[in-house]
């Protein structure tokens, strides 16, 4: 309830905060601007009217807010509050910093006989709009900063203000880097023969704003790297990734653009002359996309490099590998598709316009020169990896990141090959009953490529899938091998001989023995043992040599939750003796495999319910999916 209280009363005063802060600045404009003035009654009317709503509002739950916070310090140290404020320092300075840019650009704008209205922003705007819009969020921000450093003095348990800042900072750095690339791309652009007169001095405000933002937020952020908070920081190692991965991708879509000129101009579409010309856009993108990426590859590197756990660092690494090889490959299957489309119209003489078809083939080509290379290096990269026998290569082959890329390739082969088989028989059957569809021959041999592309691809994928459950199944029954359990069999024998039929079934590899408790202590070579077995009553209580036997013992000890006369296990499900001889099998498995125990869930009702219901959606959604497939036929 404390925390709903909480959202409300911060998110109230952000927003009616903004509307008072526009408001007055709206009046300030009318007041002092004659520009403002001109426009009539409307700027001053709607200043009033937010003032006059926004303020009082802002004023009570700000006062709510504050008084909440001096009397209780989880109140003042919640992450509502932090948020709260730091959004609010985002909310009043992205303000100045684009009126700013807007006084720069008009002011370069000039400098080049450029008319102000086409400056990047502001163009209808004056330099006093601007100064006012300056002032007024400048105050506000100085005010919220006081109380954000405040709280930061405080140094209260359990703030999270060191979080709220890190995402602060991070959305400063996207923001900069945005302008800063983005004027840097109008100065290349006017360089390489960009005709409008206003690229030079909105390129040069771009990044004459845009590049002092990104690089004391950098540094600031930069200057933190080395603390233990930061290296743990996901939302950093995300960072850097988005940049990472939004620079090769940015550049690769411009490079195919210059690519695509090139390979035009070898089959004679075009010719050298107007080459720079006509890739002057891509290229000028190029450039500094490839800067972000080749700077925050390098950054992104470092960072994992500093992770000290090496599996985690491992999974971290895999993430940009395989989105880059997915990538690749879905850019390597079009071009592949549109080659062998390409070569069916030459072949068949399927085509009326040979112009248009080797534009078409410039852009296949241009799409393999791409993808091929591209999936080829992280792919071999990854299938390398996955082929290691030691521990690297079976994290590798389990991860969440390899799977889910297999599967999502696979279900898009499968949909495809779906979706391309069912025109084709479509066609066929049209054929079939006398009504031949124009342009047949082409259309047929169109879906017939496609489907034995999405065939082969699919096969690949899967064989690449069932070759990891052979190197994983290898590579368990390995540890199941070196994984020898010790049963302590009590009066009742019954539940070992259930625990080691399931071990047979599930583990058969692993090495088992089974000791009789009435018969003394296990040999002192069973100490050797990874884990033991234990029952409720033996657990609880062992004879003298028993107990003297487990002191000695190093391994896992593995209790059965059985009834014991005067014991209650809490949160123990009563369950029969296969049920808990199949869950002592799987938690023997896992500790052989070096995972985690799971505790095994108990079924909820309502889960159950909505699973059944989900189920009955998902029927419905596939059926209606279906008759649309159909009624797309025909």
């Amino acid at each position: 309830m404390r925390t709903v209280r909480r959202m409300y009363l911060y998110a109230v005063s952000l927003v009616s905060l903004e509307i008072a802060l526009w408001g007055v600045i709206n009046l300030a404009r009318n007041i002092l601007s004659p520009a403002a003035r001109l426009q009539g009654t409307d700027l001053l009317a709607s200043g009033l009217a937010l003032v006059l709503v926004g303020l009082p509002i802002f004023v009570l739950h700000w006062w709510m807010a504050q008084r909440d916070a001096a009397r209780d310090d989880d109140e003042r140290a919640s992450r509502v509050r932090g948020v709260f404020l730091y959004a609010t320092l985002l909310a009043t300075m992205i303000p100045v910093v684009q009126s700013l840019l807007a006084i720069v650009s008009r002011l370069l704008l000039g400098w080049f006989d450029g008319a102000f209205t086409q400056a990047v922003v502001g163009g209808q705007q004056t330099t006093l709009d601007n100064l006012i819009s300056i002032v007024a969020n400048g105050v506000v921000y100085l005010y919220f900063l006081r109380v954000l450093r405040d709280d930061w003095r405080a140094n209260l348990p359990g703030s999270t203000l060191d979080e709220e800042r890190r995402l602060y900072r991070a959305i400063w750095i996207v923001y900069g880097l945005l302008m800063l690339t983005a004027g840097v791309r109008l100065l290349l652009y006017y360089i390489l023969g960009g005709q409008s007169s206003a690229m030079l001095p909105n390129g040069l405000a771009l990044a004459l704003v845009g590049g002092p933002v990104w690089a004391w937020n950098w540094r600031a952020w930069q200057q933190g790297a080395d603390q233990p908070a930061e290296r743990r920081s996901l939302l950093r190692l995300a960072l850097l990734y988005l940049l990472a991965l939004s620079g090769v991708l940015v550049s690769l879509a411009s490079g195919a653009s210059v690519l695509r000129q090139g390979i035009e101009i070898l089959l004679g579409l075009e010719g050298w002359s107007g080459f720079l010309y006509r890739i002057a856009g891509a290229l000028s993108t190029l450039i500094p996309a490839a800067m972000v990426w080749a700077y925050y590859s390098r950054e992104l590197a470092r960072a994992l490099a500093a992770v000290p756990d090496e599996t985690r660092r491992a999974a971290f690494q895999r993430g940009y590998t395989y989105f880059l090889a997915l990538v690749g490959n879905v850019v390597t299957f079009i071009g592949v598709l549109g080659i062998l489309q390409y070569i069916i119209r030459v072949q068949f003489d399927l085509y009326t316009n040979l112009r248009v078809l080797q534009s078409g083939l410039a852009s296949e080509l241009t799409a393999i020169l791409i993808g091929v290379p591209l999936w080829l290096w992280h792919w071999r990269k990854a299938q390398a990896e996955a082929a290691r026998d030691d521990d690297p290569g079976d994290h590798a082959r389990r991860s969440t990141l390899r799977k889910g890329y297999l599967y999502l390739v696979m279900f898009a082969t499968v949909v495809g090959s779906m979706v391309t088989a069912g025109w084709l028989l479509y066609l066929l059957f049209q054929r079939l009953l006398g009504n031949t569809p124009a342009n047949f021959t082409r259309s047929a041999l169109d879906w017939l490529a496609a489907l034995v592309l999405f065939v082969i691809w699919l096969a690949y994928h899967l064989n690449a899938l069932r070759a990891d459950g052979r190197a994983a199944q290898r590579s368990l029954t390995q540890r199941h091998a070196q994984f020898p359990v010790l049963i302590v069999q009590g009066a009742d024998e019954r539940f070992a001989v259930e625990l080691v039929q399931a071990l047979q079934r599930s583990a058969p590899r692993m090495p088992i023995v089974v000791h009789r408790a009435a018969s003394g202590p296990p040999a002192d070579e069973l100490l050797k043992s990874r884990a033991v077995v234990l029952t409720g009553e033996e657990a609880l209580r062992p004879s003298p040599a028993l107990r003297s036997w487990l002191d000695e013992f190093e391994g896992r000890r593995l209790v059965v939750p059985q009834p014991v006369e005067g014991w209650v296990w809490l949160g123990a499900v009563p369950r029969s003796l296969r049920e808990l001889a199949q869950d002592s099998a799987r938690a023997l498995r896992e500790l052989a495999e070096g995972q985690e125990v799971r505790p095994q869930q108990t079924t909820n009702p309502w889960a159950v319910t909505g699973a059944v219901l989900g189920g009955i959606f998902g029927l419905i959604v596939l059926a209606m999916t279906l008759l649309g497939v159909i009624a797309s036929f025909g």
